[in-house]
């Protein structure tokens, strides 16, 4: 960690000077461009060292530039392909999912950018993406690993990447909650079957967890979890009891146009991976 700081540090200074090939040459020399850690904790300590925890959104916050922006100014010029991800990664231990304030203008976004992150305090202090280059738009890029309808059709149960869930009220045209369970998930072991049992739960499983929830209050009841790579037998159990059901197009925008991890940011000038990325942007209420 302390590895990666110094190098930050020392491009810093570099770039500051106007010393650019040093500075892009320390970029080559180092870690920068790679995966930083392996280990949460690292993120999160490296979060505590920078400073970045002050940084909290709140309605009252004063953006503090940390390491962590100059990082991303770096990133912006020398475009460094897995910078951003890694800066992202930091700031959503520290910033607890909710990243606000941030410029990531002509950037590269990740690859992947969890669910469970929001960029914006439901539309206040918004990021920043002007002329970024977009690969993945977190919850509106995600796969759709598990959902199913109540069985009179009134609620619809989705389980994205990262255990990031919602039930939303098709009746009512209303987002109902959002659920981060992403501790009880891994990568590409997440909740696959969805079952409404009755009308006041919903069972959510996995190869490793099964989970009821209660509809009303959202109260989670752990019924297995085994940590690490498992088979549970409630998997097996209950594949032809969940209907994972396919959701038509018009249906999955009404819900996303309920989603605010994005609300209010600024995307102008921006390039999209494809076209439906940007037919999304339109309903999700982000400025082009």
């Amino acid at each position: 960690m302390r590895y990666i700081i110094n190098f930050a540090e020392a491009m810093s200074v570099a770039y500051e000077f106007g010393e650019v090939c040093e500075a892009e040459n320390l970029l080559k020399k180092s870690a920068m461009d790679f995966k930083w850690f392996t280990d949460d904790e690292c993120y999160k300590l490296m979060g505590e060292i920078c400073g970045d925890q002050r940084n909290i959104a709140s309605e009252d916050m004063r953006y503090t530039r940390t390491l962590l922006d100059d990082i991303l100014d770096m990133a912006r010029y020398f475009h460094g392909s897995r910078i951003v991800e890694n800066v992202i990664e930091v700031m959503k231990f520290s910033r607890r999912k909710c990243i606000c304030g941030v410029d990531f203008g002509g950037l590269m976004l990740p690859m992947n950018i969890s669910p469970n992150i929001k960029f914006s305090l439901d539309g206040d202090i918004p990021c920043r993406f002007t002329g970024c280059k977009v690969l993945d738009l977190g919850v509106f890029s995600s796969k759709i690993y598990g959902s199913a309808y109540s069985g009179d059709n009134k609620l619809l149960c989705i389980c994205f990447a990262d255990g990031y869930t919602i039930l939303y009220n098709l009746t009512e045209h209303r987002l109902l909650w959002e659920l981060d369970l992403s501790e009880y998930t891994e990568y590409a072991l997440e909740f696959e079957n969805v079952i409404f049992y009755d009308e006041r739960t919903v069972e959510l499983i996995s190869c490793k967890s099964h989970l009821k929830i209660d509809i009303e209050n959202q109260r989670i009841t752990v019924i297995s979890h085994s940590d690490g790579i498992a088979n549970i037998s409630e998997y097996y159990d209950n594949i032809e009891a969940a209907t994972n059901s396919s959701i038509p197009k018009e249906t999955l925008f009404e819900v996303y146009s309920h989603l605010d991890q994005f609300k209010g940011c600024n995307f102008r000038d921006a390039e999209f991976l494809d076209k439906e990325m940007e037919d999304i942007t339109r309903i999700i209420g982000i400025e082009l």
